[in-house]
């Protein structure tokens, strides 16, 4: 029934991830992301744009919330997978977590650190 309707069950080729990617022009991937087609590529990998668990997907969903609940964000992709990529494989979802050093602040290179969340509560306890 899918194949009836266009809809193909294997899954699209890397090339075809990236010509979807390529459909943001190059100024529109430096405003969006701050980085080059290059840049998006070496940290994307093959992974489609809308996978939620890819780096971007990750970098979009801390840069939403951030901006959402009105703390600021100051990374670019470049300068996020930065901190992240040490910890990408050994990720679990939902272990480890990017907090600020300083909640004042926004979010950003400098102001940052990847810890996991048993540490989280230790340091709020800490501070009660």
């Amino acid at each position: 029934m899918l194949i009836e309707r266009g809809v193909s069950p294997q899954q699209p080729s890397p090339e075809n991830n990236r010509k979807k990617r390529l459909q943001l022009t190059e100024e529109q991937l430096r405003q969006r992301y701050g980085c080059t087609s290059e840049e998006l590529d070496h940290i994307q990998g093959n992974r489609i744009m809308e996978d939620r668990a890819s780096p971007v997907g990750l970098y979009r969903t801390q840069r939403n919330r951030s901006l959402w609940l009105k703390r600021g964000w100051a990374f670019t992709l470049p300068t996020w997978w930065a901190l992240w990529k040490a910890h990408w494989p050994n990720r679990n979802r939902g272990n480890l977590v990017m907090v600020p050093l300083n909640t004042a602040q926004p979010i950003g290179p400098g102001n940052a650190q990847i810890i996991t969340r048993s540490e989280v509560m230790k340091q709020w306890h800490a501070r009660k």
